[in-house]
């Protein structure tokens, strides 16, 4: 499912079948897949002499004859059919790691043993490969998702790295998708490809990361000379849509915002809002924004630590620390969370913090009188 969600395993119709025999056609796929070569394959297709290479393997088949890393059967067949060896799909995973049988890296009926001692399989591995002439599905994705921690050739970098910065044939939505594997992640945030979700940030550094996406924001009526008003709201994406509390909205004939870097925008329109929950999304001019990551209200305890960033009686960017009093305190039927972060009238419509500086909740402060 790693490789799946990676984009270098898609399976069949039948699902993953780990268990069938791997055959030379679908070895290649692999084998261009683990190279990062894929959509070159693909936006690349030439001529190949075997008449045995079903349409979906053909650039694959392709871009590995006429790049000289593979041969047919014959002059005619490439033998797609027929099954994958151990040896013969390592050779495969060793030339995607730099090596070079050719020139003498490793021999290619030895491959099992070459990889083994460059730690893409164990002992146990290499006896179970060993034992078989015939090379699984589930076994040729075993080798490929070892070979993805392995160091390339001469280099401190692994593969799955080069995959994602050099050839661009894992995205950061791939390894996103990976990343409930834990030596996919561990691996994604060691390597600077993914922030670590399990950190824990200082309120110095989420007020650095943060206070650029939290917005100060001026309300107006129908003369839109003086603002009437000031609240705060932030970004839930980079295109411009925002979060803010609707009764900063009601009523009013206009709005803009003001940011960090002092420049503004105008709000364009109201997406949607509920009145009951005091939440309204707000589109607003432009795009490029730097969004929050959203968290998970319903995993909000009572007694952690929590940060609120807004705008209270204009100052903006105004960061304060807390906790959490109540993690769901019911007022007039609606759910809140309580907290000691101190805020005042301003802070309404900005946004809450958990120490994995996640978005967890929209600060308002007009629902009980007292701080």
């Amino acid at each position: 499912q790693t490789l799946n969600n990676l984009g270098l395993f898609l399976g069949t119709e039948n699902g993953f079948e780990l268990e069938r025999v791997a055959t030379r056609a679908e070895a290649a796929t692999m084998m261009v897949r683990m190279l990062g070569k894929e959509e070159i394959a693909k936006t690349n297709v030439s001529d190949i002499p075997f008449t045995d290479v079903p349409g979906w393997a053909a650039p694959y088949v392709s871009y590995l004859y006429h790049n000289g890393i593979t041969k047919g059967m014959s002059d005619t067949e490439f033998g797609a059919e027929l099954n994958i060896t151990p040896d013969q799909y390592l050779t495969y995973i060793l030339r995607s790691l730099g090596y070079d049988d050719a020139a003498g890296d490793f021999s290619w009926d030895n491959a099992v043993s070459k990889a083994t001692e460059l730690s893409v399989l164990t002992e146990e591995e290499k006896a179970l490969f060993l034992a078989s002439q015939d090379m699984s599905r589930g076994y040729m994705v075993g080798a490929s998702y070892n070979s993805l921690f392995a160091n390339l050739k001469n280099s401190d970098k692994v593969l799955l790295e080069k995959l994602y910065s050099d050839d661009k044939a894992i995205t950061k939505e791939n390894l996103a998708a990976a990343s409930s594997d834990e030596k996919i992640n561990a691996a994604a945030v060691k390597l600077g490809l993914l922030e670590d979700t399990n950190k824990e940030y200082t309120a110095v550094e989420i007020s650095a990361e943060a206070a650029k996406s939290v917005f100060y924001m001026e309300v107006f009526d129908e003369d839109d000379t003086e603002p009437i008003g000031s609240a705060s709201g932030f970004f839930i994406d980079e295109s411009g849509i925002a979060v803010t509390n609707f009764h900063v909205i009601r009523g009013v004939y206009s709005a803009s915002i003001t940011m960090t870097d002092g420049s503004k925008h105008k709000v364009e329109k109201v997406l949607g809002y509920d009145e009951e929950k005091d939440v309204a999304i707000l589109k607003i001019e432009g795009t490029g924004f730097d969004a929050l990551r959203l968290g998970d209200s319903d995993k909000v305890v009572s007694g952690e630590k929590v940060y609120a960033i807004g705008s209270p009686k204009g100052l903006e960017n105004t960061i304060s620390e807390g906790i959490v009093s109540s993690a769901s305190r019911d007022v007039n039927g609606q759910k809140f969370i309580q907290i000691t972060t101190p805020i005042s009238q301003g802070s309404s419509g900005g946004a809450l913090f958990n120490s994995k500086c996640e978005v967890i909740g929209i600060t308002t402060g007009g629902i009980v009188d007292g701080q």
